[in-house]
């Protein structure tokens, strides 16, 4: 596989943004979630034995510094390839590295910079479980360490790549964080039950406490009457995450068309997921997901609405308005 395989193979929802994006940008937003994923690869991967993943980050650090790439190749050498996207992610990195050596200064500073800090927040939750974040301190600690540092890094290449936003509100930096933010809070919230059977609970021990509830007691589900004063807590949170994130899009100059659409795929899916999370189901196992057909219906509103912002400002009203009805 190529990259732009691997991007398809791997990336998901996140591929419909990175195709919409000028050619600069994409070529780095590309590579660095292609890094990230491998750094993901090896801290939620299968093909690792537990206690052999904090090390082989540390050697997938070292070879992003410029370190040498043969202990990585003996890491990865017993998988094979063919299993799928991530092994052959794996396999990937050196070209990866070789095609960031040739980018421009600047994006190699930052595609280095968010890698290393996604790295780390994945090594701190490593040694963070089993178990469950101590309070709402460290979750949205997490929140940032996964996510929402990213969102300042878009924001950071779309400027570096992009002259008309160079004298875009300073504030960019800040709502792009609150959006990466509400983007792992609603992953969080609807992978409550997967996370719990991997040993994580990213549901705060102290306010379970306070309900009188452990993280074992999750595994039950007759326990999510229990738990809703704290779901829901967190789903206002939330709410309030995508509101401020709103302002994102709409300080996009308007001729940037296609950054506005880049940003505003993952922000409406996120919020459609939240309004799916919202009447429960949140121990049942179940994935939530937005349907297909609501998504196409998304993607073709927002290209006709994305260059218009006072047509755009009304249809994230909207959006807005179901999520907050359903609270």
């Amino acid at each position: 596989m190529n990259s732009q395989q691997l991007l398809k193979a791997t990336s998901r929802a996140f591929y419909l943004s990175l195709r919409v994006l000028p050619p600069g940008a994409r070529q780095t937003m590309s590579l660095a979630y292609l890094l990230a994923r491998c750094a993901d690869s090896i801290s939620d991967g299968e093909w690792l034995a537990t206690s052999e993943r904090e090390p082989t980050l540390r050697v997938f650090l070292e070879c992003l510094k410029g370190g040498p790439l043969d202990p990585w190749r003996a890491r990865v050498a017993g998988v094979a390839p063919s299993r799928g996207g991530e092994a052959a992610l794996l396999h990937h990195l050196p070209v990866a590295l070789e095609e960031l050596s040739a980018l421009p200064p600047a994006d190699q500073r930052l595609i280095g910079d968010i890698v290393t800090t996604l790295t780390q927040g994945m090594l701190v939750d490593l040694a963070r479980f089993p178990g469950s974040v101590v309070d709402a301190q460290e979750l949205n600690r997490h929140l940032w360490a996964a996510a929402g540092c990213v969102g300042a890094f878009w924001t950071a290449v779309m400027r570096l790549h992009e002259p008309r936003l160079a004298q875009a509100a300073p504030q960019l930096e800040e709502l792009g964080t609150r959006l990466g933010n509400a983007l792992q809070l609603t992953n969080v919230l609807r992978d409550i039950s997967g996370d719990l059977q991997d040993g994580r609970c990213y549901l705060p021990l102290q306010e379970l406490q306070e309900l009188g509830l452990c993280p074992e007691d999750l595994h039950d589900q007759t326990q999510e009457q229990r738990i809703q004063p704290l779901i829901r807590r967190w789903l206002a949170h939330g709410y309030e995450d995508f509101l401020a994130s709103r302002d994102y899009m709409l300080l996009i100059p308007w001729n940037c068309w296609r950054l506005r659409l880049a940003a505003l795929w993952p922000w409406c899916m996120g919020v459609a997921t939240l309004i799916k999370l919202s009447p429960g189901g949140w121990l049942s196992g179940r994935k939530i997901k937005v349907p297909r057909s609501w998504v196409y219906r998304m993607l073709l509103t927002t290209a006709v609405l994305a260059p218009f912002t006072p047509l755009l400002r009304l249809y994230l009203q909207r959006q807005l308005g179901q999520l907050r009805k359903v609270l």
